[in-house]
């Protein structure tokens, strides 16, 4: 007896794994946040609320205007045009942090053999 599941991924297994999803998605988010306050604190001690008030205003607008962004989107190009948004906003993401990665290795003291 084989298990038949729907074609478009409705039902019972479909709503498991949207759940599914959305738990890992929560548990991501709430991890990066916490890593980043973590960083953040790690700066200046005496200065912990501004950093804090800060990277949460950030964290927010960031939020809000990628909310935005996304719903333009999805009007006008539906659902692989945010799949594009998101690919291209990701390799902006690592262009940015390679580019970091080469300026901080160009700049480092270099060592003697």
């Amino acid at each position: 007896m084989l298990l038949r599941l729907p074609r478009r991924g409705g039902g019972a297994v479909g709503l498991a794994a949207l759940t599914l999803g959305t738990l890992l998605l929560d548990t991501a988010m709430q991890s990066g946040m916490v890593a980043n306050q973590v960083r953040v604190y790690a700066v200046r001690g005496d200065a912990r609320s501004r950093l804090n008030t800060a990277y949460m205003t950030c964290a927010y607008l960031g939020g809000s205007t990628g909310s935005w962004l996304g719903v333009r989107v999805w009007g006008r190009a539906g659902w692989w045009g945010v799949c594009g948004l998101v690919a291209v906003l990701a390799a902006l993401a690592l262009a940015r942090h390679l580019l970091a990665l080469y300026t901080s290795a160009e700049g480092a003291p270099r060592r003697a053999a």
